[in-house]
C-alpha cells in the first residue's frame, strides 16, 4: 500500500520552516563575525598566571608604623608584593618607581596595594622603611620580620633572597619579581620583569577585573 500523498498546503510551509531556519542560521554567523572581527581577543597576559593560585602561609611582620603586618592584612584586596630592602642600589628604587607610576595611572578605585617586604632585617627597622618605601608612593607600605617569618612567606612566594656578597659589596642578594595576591592572601600571578608603567597599569586592571579592561 503506498503512503498517502501529503496535502499540497503543506509543501510551502515545509519550504518556508527551511528558509526560516537558513536564514537564522546566517545571522547568527553573520553575527559571530562581527563580534570575532569588531572585539578582537585579548592578548595574553604579561604576568605568569597561575591556574589555581598559590596559598601563603601564616605569617607574622611588622609594617613601617610599627604594626602588626601578617596574611590577615593581604584579605580582602589585591596587593603587588615583592622583596626588597631599602639600601638596595638599583633593583629595588626600579621597583618602586616603576610601581608607583603604574599605580598613579590606575583609577583610584581599582589600585592594589603595593607592599616591599624587607629581606634585611638586620638593618631595615620600621623607620628605616618609613623613610625609603612611602617617598615613592605615601599609600606603599614597607614590612619586616625575623629569618624565622621571612623563610616560609619567600619559599611560598618561590622568591630567592641570601646574604650578599663576602666583600660587602652587596648586602642581600634577591629576586626581582613582583607578585600578584589576590583577596584571599594567595598568589594568583607574578612578573618575573615589570613592564612599562602603562603596560603594567593595563595588565593589573584586567587581571583584578578593575578599570575597565
Amino acid at each position: 500500500m503506498s503512503a498517502a500523498p501529503h496535502p499540497p498546503h503543506s509543501r510551502p510551509r515545509r519550504r518556508r520552516a527551511v528558509w526560516a531556519l537558513g536564514a537564522l542560521l546566517l545571522v547568527a554567523a553573520i553575527g559571530g563575525y562581527v563580534v570575532r572581527v569588531g572585539r578582537p581577543p585579548l592578548p595574553p597576559a604579561l604576568a605568569t598566571v597561575y591556574p589555581i593560585p598559590r596559598d601563603l602561609p601564616p605569617f607574622v611582620l611588622v609594617d613601617q608604623a610599627g604594626a602588626r603586618f601578617d596574611r590577615g592584612s593581604l584579605a580582602g584586596h589585591y596587593t603587588l608584593l615583592f622583596l626588597g630592602f631599602t639600601q638596595c642600589p638599583d633593583v629595588c628604587p626600579a621597583t618602586l618607581a616603576t610601581l608607583a607610576a603604574a599605580y598613579r595611572a590606575m583609577p583610584a578605585s581599582g589600585r592594589p596595594a603595593v607592599v616591599m617586604v624587607s629581606v634585611d632585617p638586620a638593618h631595615d627597622t620600621p623607620a628605616a622603611l618609613a623613610a625609603f618605601v612611602p617617598r615613592f608612593d605615601p599609600a606603599f607600605v614597607g614590612a619586616v620580620g625575623d629569618a624565622a617569618a621571612l623563610q616560609p612567606l619567600a619559599a611560598a612566594l618561590g622568591a630567592y633572597y641570601a646574604p650578599g656578597s663576602a666583600d660587602g659589596a652587596t648586602r642581600v642578594q634577591h629576586s626581582g619579581a613582583v607578585f600578584l595576591i589576590d583577596p584571599r592572601s594567595a598568589v594568583a600571578a607574578v612578573y618575573t620583569t615589570l613592564p612599562a608603567p602603562a603596560a603594567l597599569a593595563a595588565d593589573v586592571a584586567r587581571l583584578t577585573g578593575t578599570g575597565g579592561i
